[in-house]
């Protein structure tokens, strides 16, 4: 069995340090031009392990370089796994539209527009399988990124995995065979800063759900490609593509350094990219219903926006199609 090594520990925040971290990224922010309202999203559910996800809505037309994290305490950025997303309030209601969002309120400012155009439960089942396979892929490719590599982002993985129950019920499969592994992970988070789990329990638990969650999205894509545009093959990053097939492969080339430099963390992943190449196969469809289509057209259009207006800003969109687009 492979030695995995966990970077990325939690550590224990109570949850009044959520609050105030929220607190902060208002007062810092209230003043930036344009700037007419935050939101968060999500529930936090385990302090420490959950993060913060906040949404800077701009009057139209309006730039900010700014990334909204400015001066903020390292207690409170520590509860950022991730930048501050933006978009202009004219896009506000077309996003929601045209993808699913998780529950989400406002903590500043005055309400962001509301979205007229409601969505068919046909429309609405589309969209999440399309949205429920993104982020299959995503984390396929994540996982096979950190069992090639032998190195897990913690706290991530933890965040990820528990998202990954509700693109099990975007799929409707109270069936799958992840459930189970899922729901113990899910126990493990619960109780982990009173049994926080072993190494070797957390490798167990990966090398098997790997196993599964190989087997499984090569069964979901195989009834459910993913729609995109007319090309079969699409850039990821600099070491890293995405490629029309038709099953889903995992492919690296190059050469692995040492594992003895895995205590270089996070550096030792980079290293690792400069060294080795990967290409991710899926089936992609380039035909969907009319709402598949518009929605991918409507997020080329909002990134474009942002990398002109608030380039320093996340997009308010799926991770692999933040990549893709």
């Amino acid at each position: 069995m492979p030695k995995m090594r966990f970077t990325d520990y939690p550590t224990p925040a109570p949850r009044t340090l959520y609050d105030e971290a929220v607190q902060g990224i208002i007062n810092r922010n209230k003043g930036l031009s344009g700037l007419k309202s935050i939101v968060q999203f999500g529930n936090i559910t385990t302090p420490g392990i959950s993060d913060l996800d906040l949404l800077f809505v701009f009057k139209s037309g309006k730039a900010c370089l700014a990334t909204g994290l400015e001066n903020l305490p390292a207690a409170h950025k520590n509860l950022f796994t991730h930048g501050i997303m933006a978009i202009s309030e004219d896009q506000y209601a077309d996003n929601e539209y045209y993808t699913i969002w998780s529950e989400h309120h406002l903590v500043w400012g005055e309400n962001p527009s509301e979205n007229e155009l409601q969505r068919t439960t046909e429309e609405d089942t589309i969209l999440k399988i399309q949205t429920a396979i993104e982020f299959l892929i995503a984390n396929f490719i994540d996982i096979k990124i950190q069992k090639e590599y032998k190195i897990i982002k913690l706290r991530a993985l933890l965040q990820h995995m528990k998202g990954i129950l509700y693109d099990l019920d975007y799929l409707n499969d109270s069936q799958s065979v992840l459930h189970t592994p899922l729901m113990e992970l899910k126990d493990m988070i619960k109780n982990w800063f009173i049994h926080t789990p072993s190494e070797k329990k957390l490798t167990d638990w990966f090398l098997t759900f790997e196993e599964l969650y190989d087997k499984y999205v090569h069964q979901v894509l195989s009834e459910h490609p993913m729609y995109l545009p007319s090309r079969d093959t699409f850039p990821i990053s600099k070491n890293m593509k995405l490629q029309n097939s038709a099953t889903v492969n995992f492919e690296r080339k190059g050469i692995m350094l040492p594992s003895i430099l895995s205590t270089a963390g996070r550096n030792y992943v980079k290293l690792q990219h400069r060294f080795n190449q990967f290409t991710i196969s899926c089936p992609i469809t380039h035909d969907a219903p009319t709402i598949i289509k518009e929605r991918f057209d409507f997020l080329v259009r909002m990134k474009q926006y942002n990398r002109q207006y608030l380039p320093n800003f996340m997009t308010i969109t799926t991770s692999i199609t933040a990549k893709l687009i």
